[in-house]
């Protein structure tokens, strides 16, 4: 009761709506430089007077103002052009062109647009990393995309398949909802292994939100949301060729092309191969550092501009993904144990788009999108011509989305509704064979989803910004509907300062098997609960609670620009399926969550400039996140309640670029040791330093070469698969990960690229 009267007290800035007898203005800002090139102006000012009031253009130089009574005229400035006043004769449409300041003498003025960093307009807190970001690592998949960035961390969900996983608040990838261009990507069965199926120089920039997302979005979002937007065919280059390789035996090559076919039509193809094949176990305990992988990736799509209101978009990407891994062969005399993994996904969408012409807010979206995943995951023993574990998963997906937006009242007024709907079809079977301990099971179910959403956004001119928003499904197989309320605050009382704070809901099914296939590197028995009525794998919906407050301060030291972002992000769990690897150290056992579950996030950054093309970025993070197991409320393994991070990059006048990166990760609650389990066996990890670098430089406005380093400080988990020497030994497990496994690993490559 306490959270929703909390929500509901969050409402009362809503008592601001009331404005009488304003003009509701609103058109866009263009500039003319000097060479008679005509541009859009982004966050251009616009002042009304004599009555104060004002705001500023986004990024495509269109603005929105509610003048108060009595204003008379608007002034519009922009740095670099001269000013303009507009005498307001009732009109409420206004197109201007500022024209550039042209002197006797020629001044360059030049600028380093940032290639990370948070909205300062966006009420949501927003972090963007554009491509620019990307280039700063090896960045080979969108797994790697995050090594320079402070927000999310990276790690191995074991030490046989080389999968990576993700995690957000100090909880992981599952609770955060990962969509391509705002449409549905890594979910249910894919979350073990879908962001290396997403190869990094596809991605054209990524959005992360944390806290709970936009209801436009759906309602799977607990944590955060990252969004990826991959390479637009009407703006993509006409040639693009990446080659890279690595210490390990690691090649890829991605070739990009985009073509504007007519004024209306343009359409682009994006391929990669990649293929890794060398027997590599450095710490000699007789299983491959990292697996044999091959995969092959195509994407084609197209985009349609029927005119200037209406727009569509088709696309199709399909992915082959096969892994193979385990024992170094001929090390058992036993029989070896191998590792096998085949991955396989299509997925298919459009987009259209109505804008209307007289009112570019005004405006209508569908989104279509199918999919379909499969995957085989097993462990064999030649020796005994047996298996350990076999799963056989089959994930079919159907989304649709119709968004519908406009001004209400003025533009200070905004509002977003509209329909959606959810089907996924899931087929699972798994088993697992252990000292004639069978388990042998077959899950399916079909879920069907619809539902319905309204989102209304009040800006008080530029000072304060609200979004309310709620949404509404029927979960079919559940029986029940769901009301998943979302707030966003944001107060900017000047230029360099800005305060923000969210609360949410959000609700999942989890995919227990999908979402932990890690843990299936190991012999352990997989306990399950008896299926019940109205549940999946006899488990409730996870249901989780997310309440944020952000801070960001802007200062000048030396006449250089610093920025200090402060973030505390609380949340937690009405429900949630528990994964307990302390129970016994022979078992995974799944159950629901009976008692507390939360997590605390706080995270400190700084980002200083001290002399030109420096920037240097320091940032803390401490996450407290615990659950309520059946013997009482624990720290959640893999999760260090310490990090650091700290980022230097340079670059040079003649197109030299220096990245260095160091990480450090605190100590991490490991599962519980049964007392007859080899020694070996940690129960905290030890903290340790990841060093990563990378050293580019460009020739010309075509190439590119690089040259960087993994894990420079060659640091290794010792030990990192228990009971090595024996698979047969109930106490085998590879999952138990919390370092790098191989070690300094150095890469090359080159980029190629033709605009």
């Amino acid at each position: 009761m306490r959270k929703y009267l909390l929500f509901i007290l969050l409402y009362i800035p809503l008592i601001l709506i009331t404005q009488a007898q304003s003009l509701h203005l609103h058109g866009i800002v263009t500039g003319k430089d000097i060479d008679g090139k005509t541009m859009p102006l982004s966050h251009a000012k616009i002042l009304a007077q004599p009555v104060l009031a004002g705001t500023f253009t986004d990024e495509e130089g269109k603005f929105h103002l509610m003048a108060p009574e009595g204003s008379e005229r608007i002034v519009i400035r922009y740095k670099g052009f001269q000013s303009q006043t507009v005498e307001l004769d009732g009109q409420e449409m206004i197109s201007i062109q500022l024209e550039a300041i042209r002197q006797a003498d020629s001044v360059t003025i030049t600028a380093r647009e940032k290639s990370s960093g948070i909205d300062p307009m966006s009420t949501p807190l927003i972090e963007t990393l554009d491509k620019k970001e990307l280039l700063r690592a090896a960045c080979c998949n969108l797994g790697e995309s995050f090594e320079t960035n402070a927000s999310v961390d990276v790690s191995f969900a074991n030490a046989i398949t080389g999968a990576k996983q993700i995690q957000l608040l100090g909880l992981t990838g599952a609770y955060t909802q990962l969509t391509f261009e705002s449409m549905p990507g890594i979910r249910g069965l894919n979350t073990n292994i879908g962001l290396e199926l997403i190869p990094g120089p596809w991605i054209e920039s990524i959005q992360i939100s944390k806290g709970a997302g936009s209801v436009v979005n759906g309602y799977e979002s607990i944590a955060g949301q990252i969004n990826i937007e991959l390479i637009k065919p009407q703006d993509g280059p006409k040639l693009y060729i990446n080659g890279f390789l690595n210490q390990g035996g690691r090649t890829e090559l991605n070739v990009h092309t985009s073509q504007k076919l007519s004024d209306g039509v343009s359409t682009s193809l994006l391929l990669h191969g990649s293929r890794r094949r060398a027997e590599v176990d450095r710490n000699e305990d007789t299983f491959l550092d990292i697996p044999d992988k091959s995969q092959v990736n195509v994407l084609n799509r197209w985009y349609f501009s029927v005119n200037e209101s209406v727009n569509a978009q088709v696309g199709v990407h399909a992915v082959y993904d096969y892994r193979q891994g385990g024992q170094v062969p001929n090390s058992n005399p036993l029989g070896d144990l191998e590792f096998e993994q085949v991955s396989q996904m299509v997925r298919a969408w459009t987009k259209v788009a109505w804008i209307n012409p007289n009112d570019p807010v005004e405006s209508l979206g569908l989104q279509i999108m199918g999919s379909r995943f499969q995957q085989s995951f097993s462990f064999l023993n030649f020796g005994f011509n047996d298996y350990f574990t076999l799963y056989n998963g089959d994930q079919t997906t159907f989304y649709v989305n119709l968004i519908y937006q406009r001004n209400l009242f003025n533009p200070n007024h905004q509002l977003r509704t509209g329909l959606s709907g959810v089907y996924d079809r899931v087929e699972e079977d798994l088993d697992n064979d252990l000292d004639d301990q069978i388990v042998d099971q077959a899950f399916s179910r079909e879920e069907r989803v619809p539902g319905g959403f309204v989102e209304y956004t009040y800006k008080l001119r530029e000072n304060f910004r609200l979004i309310a928003a709620t949404r509404v499904d029927y979960q079919a197989l559940f029986e029940q509907w769901s009301i998943l309320p979302r707030l966003h605050l944001l107060y900017r009382p000047n230029d360099w300062t800005s305060f923000r704070a969210s609360l949410g809901k959000g609700q999942r099914t989890a995919n227990i098997l999908g979402e932990n296939m890690g843990y299936f590197a190991s012999n352990r028995t997989i306990n399950i609960p008896t299926a019940e009525t109205n549940r999946v794998y006899g488990l409730p919906q996870e249901i989780g609670w997310n309440t944020g407050f952000n801070f960001i301060r802007d200062f000048r030291i030396a006449k250089r620009p610093l920025q200090f972002v402060a973030t505390y992000f609380y949340t937690w769990f009405e429900q949630m399926a528990i994964v307990d690897l302390d129970q016994s150290q022979l078992d995974i056992v799944f159950y629901a969550l009976d008692g507390p579950a939360f997590s605390h996030n706080l995270q400190l950054n700084v980002e200083y400039e001290p002399v030109e093309d420096l920037s240097i970025r320091l940032a803390y993070k401490y996450q407290d996140s615990r659950v309520t197991y059946r013997d009482g409320l624990r720290q959640r393994p893999f999760v260090p309640l310490h990090r650091g991070f700290a980022n230097i990059a340079y670059r040079t006048a003649n197109d030299w670029n220096f990245d260095l990166t160091a990480q450090y990760v605190g100590r991490q609650r490991l599962p519980d040791v049964d007392e007859n389990a080899p020694v070996s066996a940690l129960t905290e990890s030890p903290a340790y330093w990841n060093l990563l670098g990378q050293v580019s430089k460009s020739f010309g406005k075509r190439w590119e070469v690089y040259v960087g380093g993994e894990n420079l400080l060659n640091f290794q988990q010792p030990n990192p698969i228990v009971a090595a020497a024996d698979t047969d030994s109930p106490y085998f497990d590879a999952s138990r990960v919390w370092g790098p496994i191989f070690g300094r690993n150095v890469y090359a490559g080159f980029r190629f690229t033709v605009k």
